[in-house]
Parts: C-alpha cells; sequence; structure tokens
C-alpha cells in the first residue's frame, strides 16, 4: 500500500496588542502544530546568540524589528540598549502538544538602529515575523504581525494661579503690635505650601505599585522680569495611587528663597517645568505652568449690625495672604483683630491664657475650608470688661491691620 505524507500546518503570529508603550509587556502567539517536535514535552525555542532572533543561527524561526531595524543590542555609551537575547525571551508551548508558543519580552525606551547607534523606541513599528518552514501546501512562507510604541504627551499643573508672598518673622503681628502672628505649625514665617502634580502614562510602568519620575525631570523656577532663578529641582515625584499616572511632590517657598540675591515679592511668577523625554512623537519636550505671587487686601466682617449683651456674634477675617497651604485647613490668633467700645479696647484674644473675655469658639480664626482664605470665629458679646459695663447702644469698632494690602 502507498504510504501517505505527513500533514503540515499553516502557522500564525500575534501580538497582544496594537499598542505598547515604553516598559510594556510584549506577548507573541505562535500557533503552528510543525513546530511540536515531541509530543511527550513542552518544545522550547531560544534566541540564538549571535543574530539575536529565535532560531538556531541558519534557520529564522521568529525575529522581531523596531522601526525596520532587527531587534540587537549595541554599545553606545552608558546605559547600552538590549536586544532580544538580553531580555531572557523564549518562545515555549503553552501545554505538551498544544502547538501554540507564547513569549514576552518589555519593550525599551531605547533600540537600536546598528552595533553603535541608538534611537527612542517611541514612534516606531514592532514588526514580528514568523517563518513557517512547512505551510498546508508545504511550502516555506513568512506571516507576521505589527504595533506601534507610542507615548503621551505629559503636563504639569501647580495647585493654584496665585500664591502669597511668604513671610518674614515680624511681618505679621498682633494687633497691639507686641507679637509675631505665627502659622498652626507654630513657626513665625510664613512658608507657602506648593504641590506640584504631573500627569504622564508613561512613568505608570507598574499597575499595582506606586511608581516615580526621577529627580531632575521638573525644575521649579522664579521669575522676576528678565531675572530668574532655580528654587527647586533635586526631587522626585510619587504617583499618587497605583496605576493613576499622576505624580505629585509638596515643598515649600521660603522667606529665603531669592532671586537675583532679593527676596521673593510680589509680582514674581512660579514656574513649573516638567522635561518630558518622550511626548506623543517621541521627541523630548518641556511642559510649563506658572503662577504668580500676589498680595490682597483683607476684609473683616461681622453677621450683624445690632447684637443684644450676651449673643454670639460671627466674625469673618478674609485674607488669602494666610492662605498658605491650599490643603489643609488654617487657623490664626484672634489677637489679629481688635475690640475697640466705650467699655474698653482689647484684642479679641484677652485673657485667653485663662478665661476668655469674649469666650470664643473656636479659639483662633479659624480657615472655612481648605484653600478659602476666610477665617471665622464666634464670640460672645459680653456685659463688660472688669468693673465696667457694657452700655445699649454702644457702638463696637472691630479693626483688622492687613500688613500685605494689595499693590504694596
Amino acid at each position: 500500500a502507498d504510504q501517505a505524507d505527513a500533514s503540515t500546518h499553516n502557522g500564525v503570529v500575534s501580538l497582544d496588542s496594537d499598542s505598547y508603550r515604553v516598559a510594556d509587556t510584549v506577548t507573541v502567539t505562535v500557533e503552528d502544530m510543525d513546530l511540536n517536535a515531541d509530543s511527550e514535552l513542552i518544545d522550547v525555542y531560544t534566541v540564538d546568540t549571535g543574530t539575536d532572533v529565535v532560531g538556531d543561527g541558519t534557520d529564522t524561526v521568529l525575529e522581531f524589528t523596531f522601526g525596520g531595524n532587527n531587534f540587537i543590542n549595541c554599545t553606545v555609551g552608558g546605559a547600552d540598549p538590549q536586544g532580544l537575547e538580553d531580555t531572557g525571551f523564549t518562545l515555549a508551548e503553552t501545554d505538551v502538544a498544544s502547538g501554540i508558543f507564547t513569549g514576552t519580552f518589555q519593550v525599551p525606551a531605547e533600540v537600536c538602529i546598528t552595533t553603535s547607534t541608538d534611537q527612542s523606541s517611541t514612534g516606531l513599528d514592532l514588526d514580528v515575523t514568523y517563518t513557517d518552514f512547512l505551510d498546508a501546501s508545504g511550502n516555506e512562507i513568512e506571516v507576521g504581525a505589527s504595533a506601534t510604541i507610542s507615548a503621551v504627551s505629559g503636563s504639569v499643573s501647580l495647585d493654584r494661579e496665585v500664591y502669597p508672598v511668604p513671610w518674614t518673622a515680624g511681618l505679621f503681628l498682633n494687633h497691639t503690635g507686641d507679637g509675631n502672628v505665627t502659622m498652626a505649625s507654630g513657626a513665625a514665617v510664613g512658608s507657602v505650601n506648593v504641590n506640584i502634580q504631573v500627569a504622564d502614562q508613561d512613568y505608570n510602568t507598574s499597575p499595582t505599585g506606586e511608581d516615580t519620575i526621577p529627580s531632575g525631570q521638573v525644575q521649579i523656577m522664579g521669575y522676576r522680569g528678565s531675572d530668574f532663578a532655580a528654587l527647586e529641582s533635586s526631587f522626585a515625584l510619587t504617583e499618587t495611587a497605583a496605576d493613576s499616572g499622576t505624580f505629585e511632590y509638596e515643598f515649600m517657598l521660603e522667606p529665603t528663597d531669592v532671586i537675583m540675591s532679593t527676596a521673593l515679592k510680589q509680582g514674581d511668577v512660579i514656574t513649573a517645568v516638567y522635561i518630558d523625554p518622550t511626548d506623543a512623537s517621541g521627541n523630548s519636550y518641556n511642559a510649563t505652568d506658572s503662577s504668580t505671587l500676589d498680595m490682597r487686601s483683607g476684609s473683616l466682617l461681622s453677621d450683624k449690625s445690632v447684637y443684644v449683651i450676651g449673643s454670639d456674634a460671627i466674625i469673618t477675617l478674609v485674607e488669602p495672604d494666610l492662605n498658605f497651604n491650599s490643603g489643609s485647613i488654617e487657623s490664626y490668633s484672634l489677637g489679629l483683630v481688635e475690640w475697640d467700645s466705650d467699655a474698653g479696647t482689647k484684642n479679641l484674644n484677652d485673657s485667653c491664657s485663662s478665661s476668655c473675655t469674649f469666650d470664643p469658639e473656636p479659639s483662633k480664626f479659624r480657615e472655612t475650608g481648605s484653600d478659602t482664605g476666610i477665617f471665622q470665629t464666634v464670640i460672645e458679646i459680653p456685659t463688660k470688661f472688669g468693673t465696667t459695663n457694657l452700655d445699649r447702644g454702644e457702638k463696637i469698632d472691630l479693626e483688622y491691620v492687613d500688613y500685605t494690602p494689595s499693590g504694596e
């Protein structure tokens, strides 16, 4: 009887995505029963050291190219780009006699053009070619799959459009001028909290961990006309949550920060510069966001024009220059405001070391919410100051001294 020829099969190769970013994992799948050389074992095909392709050095089974150039290694200087073998790639059968083979590698940031030159992988096409030595018709053919290596243009943002000018000790005083007004931290100097955020999915390399943008990619600059100075630069940004692609860093504008040997002042511009190594076109790009330093006039308000002795009065201080941290609720001394009437003249924090004259609640001017710059307290209209009673019809003047009015 005649002996029938062993049947052969058409091979197929595929990638698990049409688009990848740097550091993404590429999974390639080859389906071809002809590669199932041993039906009792899981067959594995490795990368040839000399050629960086899957094969034996003579016959090529599988090869990858970036932008038409083979996935080889090269010597450029510094961090030399790796080839396919360096990634540890293998093409392994998924199960005994399955005829389905997979392999993975991570997309490199740089790929080689020659053995001594490289380029960014972003913007290039990734092509994979499988050589089917015997298809169903007994012919040798090549089949392939393609994807693109893309990137996202990053952006940078500051948390406010306007920041107050950092103050030095002695700039903000109690109404009587006999003591510094302190921040909630107890500090007598006003350092401004600045939050920087960078949105760039290219640095979101771990779906479960919090990634970072390395130090040096973001700079904080101060500008005053044609003069400028670097205010902050040596810091890394941390992802706000796993897989968010948004990174942040907080720092303080200090009273000691200077531009051309002069402290920061009203009208100065604060600019965040993010150096995006690969934007959507694969090129380096500087993204920026700017805010100004400004001093604004404060105002003092009460909730009524007439009060009954013993009743509560809501006192509101609107002072954006005291809003030093947009992410927290701040508090300041009631000594900022003076009460003046026929019965006497006292700061609203009078005798608070023992028993407050005005029984305030809270005991400080507390911000109504984060980043409002509006501070409130509730005081009780007292019946007397010491032995002097308040009279009905007595006029009350409340006064706040603004040490940083607008335009000065």
